[in-house]
């Protein structure tokens, strides 16, 4: 991860574009950002109220801080699957969410400067819409 942008190898591409490489990609992000004891998961959206609501709206990740946990659609992910510039965009919006949890104490886990810098920081592109 570096600041400036995500970039992704072929592999990472590649390794993106399935649900299993998503969860390992995923885990090792956590990992590397020293979250750890964070979860990662890939869901149906209805399976949680407030993540069905949100895809209606166009986002497809969420941040549960109380869990320790980090969630995708499902749809989202299976419809991302297919080619280069959705595992980009997979790829970013778990940075984003990941973002979400270390600025938790900085910034309240919203979308303020603590977040976009956090998120800069470890490689998201935040002007790309996730």
């Amino acid at each position: 991860m570096s600041e400036g942008g995500l970039f992704l190898t072929a592999v990472e591409m590649d390794v993106l574009m399935s649900e299993d490489g998503v969860r390992e990609w995923a885990r090792d992000q956590l990992d590397d950002l020293g979250l750890s004891e964070w979860t990662f998961d890939i869901v149906p959206a209805e399976k949680f109220p407030s993540m069905s609501e949100w895809a209606v709206d166009g986002s497809i990740g969420m941040c549960i801080p109380e869990e320790h946990t980090i969630v995708l659609a499902r749809e989202f992910v299976t419809e991302n699957g297919a080619d280069e510039w959705g595992s980009f965009t997979t790829a970013n919006t778990v940075l984003h969410e990941c973002a979400h949890a270390l600025t938790l104490n900085t910034d309240g886990g919203g979308h303020g400067e603590a977040w976009e810098a956090k998120f800069r920081e470890i490689g998201g592109d935040p002007d790309e819409d996730v």
